[in-house]
């Protein structure tokens, strides 16, 4: 609620910075004030009122710099009011949220990044640096067109003057100014940078603690490069998030036995608060649902995992006539699939199969956070496997990538990758290899693509907002082809085992959605430059 006067407040002054004052007042006044001083007012207290809408994000997120800022800006703009036309009413506002503010100061406790203020120095020296050329620039143009040309020092006190905002009421160059202290402000309250990807010792005790208690098919992609990792006190158990738009996302849930991990995922949500951050879980398995909610999130449905088990299936009977014809097809054409492990893979073998993902992603990196591997390469990864299939020709036309549940033995599909130019059917004929594969091996469980949203998408009559959920699901297959990988999913006739999100407030959600977004390689993560280096991201306390 404060957050939200703070904003009003800014809002209603920049309006009344750039409509005239009250008659009556302004005479009032000008018998006190010089007039270019009250003209220099109106344009200070818009560009107040502009750093107290953006202060006021701050706020939201309690972040003690914010509330210093908000404290030192009102009592500012309540002089200000009075001076630029005897506004009492915007002033009283002013001071009313300033002493609100100073009551409520507890409540502001989130730090911000270290090592901010040499970089706000350097900004603030470029910005004024680029604002002065800029104002000396349109001062001389100005003169010259008028054909009165003037020094370069009386360019320089123009311009000075106008970069400050007296006495030119809005004139371009005080706008300019309003924008870079905006800049600067916003940098002030930058939050505390991301922490850096997990280093080695951690990824090996977690690691240990996977091949002891991961029984969920997406645990092995905690393995990911790009996460950090919250490890409990005696390190027995752990879980793996990424910081994304000043979010943490969770990949999956804290694995481990459930009392530590119980205490673990309230002392993650705890240090989260006090970082000022959000946090968003991915994937959720139903088992741990209770797990996030006594910890205070919300959980709600995200989609269904398609789960096979590889020694009840067969390409026998009408259902798998499609799948069956596909396999026999290509049989004829010559394809075969063989499975092997990565450490299996010999190094030509492994540079072909490189290749094959090189030409499917066209150049862009791997995609995928909490349900894909981004190095499936790496040695590390020896237990993951590769159903691959060669054509008549010898050479790997397509692959699927599969990653272990460490201590169970089953399997999750990872990636799929094949040429462009091979025939229709190519996935189903690898997955029809891998089953069988995995069916000599005694693997139970192997799970595909995940459905986002599937319950609603495979749902034959839908009513009220599930009918509009589906009919947007559907529009934005072209993007995030939802309906295709459901319907490729059904073609294997597996179980359906829902995953779900777990978020803090329903109002978080669209930066929470953001985050995923970003996260998954959809959409690029802006990012401020850097004037004067960025700070060095260093790992938090994971214990």
């Amino acid at each position: 609620m404060l957050a939200t006067g703070v904003a009003l407040l800014g809002l209603v002054s920049m309006v009344s910075a750039l409509t005239p004052s009250l008659a009556a007042r302004s005479a009032l006044l000008a018998g006190v004030i010089p007039i270019q001083a009250t003209r220099t007012a109106h344009v200070l207290v818009f560009e107040l009122g502009l750093l107290l809408t953006v202060v006021a994000f701050g706020l939201v997120r309690r972040r003690h710099r914010a509330w210093q800022l908000a404290v030192i800006l009102l009592a500012t703009t309540a002089v200000l009011h009075l001076a630029k036309g005897l506004d009492v009413e915007e002033a009283i506002a002013a001071l009313v949220l300033m002493t609100l503010l100073l009551v409520r100061r507890s409540a502001f406790t989130v730090e911000g990044a270290d090592g901010t203020s040499r970089r706000v120095a350097t900004w603030a020296f470029g910005l004024a640096a680029g604002g002065l050329l800029l104002a000396v620039a349109i001062a001389e143009l100005v003169a010259r067109l008028a054909g009165e040309p003037i020094s370069l020092r009386e360019a320089a006190d123009q311009g000075l003057d106008a970069l400050v905002g007296a006495p030119d009421s809005m004139s371009a160059i005080g706008l300019y100014t309003a924008i870079a202290v905006a800049l600067i402000v916003l940098l002030w309250l930058r939050p505390v940078s991301a922490p850096a990807p997990a280093h080695a010792r951690d990824r090996d005790v977690a690691r240990s603690i996977l091949n002891r208690y991961a029984t969920d098919g997406l645990s092995y992609f905690a393995l990911r490069r790009d996460t950090t990792f919250a490890i409990g006190a005696h390190e027995n158990c752990f879980l793996a998030y990424r910081v994304v738009t000043n979010v943490a996302l969770v990949a999956g849930t804290a694995i481990g036995p459930e009392a530590a991990c119980s205490k673990l995922v309230r002392d993650f949500h705890e240090e989260q608060i006090r970082l000022g951050r959000r946090i968003a879980v991915m994937g959720l398995p139903g088992s741990a649902r209770r797990l996030w909610e006594q910890a205070g999130l919300t959980t709600a449905y995200l989609g269904d995992e398609a789960i096979v088990n590889p020694q009840e299936f067969s390409l026998e009977g009408r259902p798998m006539r499609k799948v069956r014809q596909s396999v026999n097809r290509l049989e004829r054409d010559g394809y075969t699939v063989t499975v092997l492990r990565r450490r299996e893979l010999d190094a030509p073998l492994l540079f072909q199969l490189q290749e094959v993902s090189e030409r499917w992603l066209g150049g862009e990196g791997e995609r995928g956070f909490s349900m894909a591997l981004d190095d499936p390469w790496a040695v590390e990864h020896a237990e993951c496997v590769f159903a691959i299939a060669f054509g008549p020709d010898g050479i790997p036309a397509g692959y699927i990538h599969f990653v272990p549940v460490l201590a169970t033995g089953d399997l999750s599909l990872s990636s799929m990758r094949r040429h462009e130019d091979t025939p229709n059917g190519l996935n189903e004929a690898i997955l029809s290899g891998a089953f069988a594969w995995a069916r000599d091996q005694g693997i139970s469980r192997i799970g595909l693509n995940f459905s986002a949203f599937g319950r609603i998408l495979r749902a034959p009559e839908l009513q009220g907002w599930e009918r509009l959920a589906a009919q947007a699901l559907l529009q934005g297959d072209r993007w995030f082809q939802l309906e295709r990988l459901d319907a490729f999913n059904r073609k294997f006739l597996p179980t359906w085992e829902p995953r779900f999100a777990a978020y803090e407030r329903t109002v978080d959600l669209p930066q929470a959605a953001l985050a995923v977004i970003a996260a998954e390689g959809l959409i690029p993560v802006p990012r401020l430059p850097s004037f004067g280096g960025d700070e060095t991201r260093v790992a938090e306390p994971a214990r």
